[in-house]
């Protein structure tokens, strides 16, 4: 039987090292308990807020109130005085306190702060609006009309990308996981890689093994390991989601690229494409850190999270000239690709051009990778430049041409 191959023994190695499956299975329960917590929190919030609101009007002029169907807010006419109705909001009795202060306005008493004042406000403003209208003899049905939108009924040429459109939540939480997935490798990446430069091994290893086999392992094991913390993640919010579903009866909500086999392949391939191409990145750009707690190059992780913002305002013009170049760039592609697919118009080679690119870029960045780390892990003391490393790429094709 044939031996592994070595990037193969170093990826396994890798993986094994950081690999603890208790911490996946807690992280599991502790993500879905701290979800199910805010859930249960904002439920609570919300129910609060929406609750029937009791409003004491201490003024004859406002005692029309009193005959509103009751929906938000429930009005009570009382004659007792200002100070007793205000001791009977303080005594919680009632949420407020109603005073005329002119003809169209009024002074609300509370206890403290009434977060459903802007809606007391509109009730206030549609219940004067009734009184103007009574009062012009203005004919309700025509002032109902007068405020109807006007009617508009959208025809779509295209059944696949009206549905697509439906998909596009799945695809911001698909574009999420990766970036998720790099940000949680990354801290792996740069301990895996300056841990052992510090302790000073690299030139034993280095007799026994390539660099490009050594980084090619490392990234390769270290990117298997982010997937699983990233699927064991997904896992957490699922059972948040069913319980959702079991205590609060609320949909289970699972994302709609399910059900469209082909989306979900061409944007995963793209996904797992662009998170691995960032890390190859990564690993070159770990290779020339002496020590990541101070090294400015650690700036370099938030590198990923650029594209994100400027999707977002391609959402109403997604077949902009600007969006298909960057959903063709391989760095920006795994973001802006899965933008065109569920809302552009894209063509078939569009993709596969844009993965094609994206595959050789992660060909061209892995070989560069090996390339500053079998030198940059040599070295000590001061970073190299970007001047420097340029020159180590260019001495090093020079030699394999």
């Amino acid at each position: 039987m044939r031996p592994a191959p070595d990037f193969l023994r170093v990826a396994r190695w890798e993986f094994l090292r950081f690999f603890k499956a208790k911490e996946l299975l807690w992280a599991v329960v502790i993500i879905m308990a701290v979800f199910v917590g805010q859930k249960a929190i904002t439920r609570k919030i919300v129910a609060d807020q929406q609750a029937v609101r009791t409003i004491v009007v201490g003024d004859a002029g406002l005692a029309a109130l009193e005959r509103r169907d009751p929906g938000r807010f429930r009005f009570e006419l009382s004659d007792r005085s200002d100070a007793e109705l205000r001791d009977q909001v303080r005594d919680r009795k009632y949420d407020g306190l109603l005073l005329a202060a002119g003809v169209d306005s009024a002074r609300l008493v509370v206890r403290g702060q009434a977060a459903w004042q802007a809606e007391l406000q509109a009730v206030l403003a549609q219940d004067r609006r009734e009184r103007l209208v009574r009062a012009g003899d203005i004919d309700p049905a025509f002032l109902a009309d007068l405020a109807r939108p006007f009617g508009l009924q959208t025809e779509t040429l295209d059944a696949g990308r009206e549905a697509g459109k439906d998909a596009k939540t799945s695809v911001a939480i698909l574009v999420g996981l990766m970036l998720l997935g790099i940000f949680l490798g990354n801290s792996y990446l740069f301990v895996a890689i300056t841990g052992e430069k510090s302790q000073r091994i690299t030139e034993q290893i280095m007799a026994i093994i390539s660099p490009q086999s050594w980084i090619d392992g490392k990234i390769l094991g270290l990117a298997l390991l982010s997937l699983v913390h990233v699927a064991f993640n997904a896992l957490g919010y699922v059972l948040y989601r069913a319980v959702c579903v079991v205590v609060w009866g609320e949909k289970l909500g699972l994302p709609t690229l399910l059900a469209d086999p082909l989306l979900l392949a061409a944007s995963l391939s793209l996904a797992l494409a662009g998170f691995y191409l960032w890390f190859c990145f990564f690993g070159l750009v770990a290779a020339t850190i002496s020590d990541p707690n101070s090294s400015s190059r650690s700036t370099f992780l938030f590198l990923p999270f650029l594209p994100l913002g400027a999707a977002f305002a391609g959402l109403g013009n997604p077949d902009a000239a600007w969006i298909k170049a960057l959903a063709l760039l391989p760095f920006s592609s795994p973001t802006f690709m899965p933008l065109r697919l569920v809302l552009g118009d894209v063509a078939w080679w569009e993709f596969f051009l844009s993965l094609g690119l994206l595959l050789a870029a992660i060909f061209i960045m892995r070989k560069a990778a090996g390339t500053v780390f079998g030198l940059g892990m040599l070295m000590y003391g001061k970073e190299p430049g970007m001047a420097e490393i340029w020159r180590w790429l260019r001495e090093s094709r020079a030699r394999d041409s």
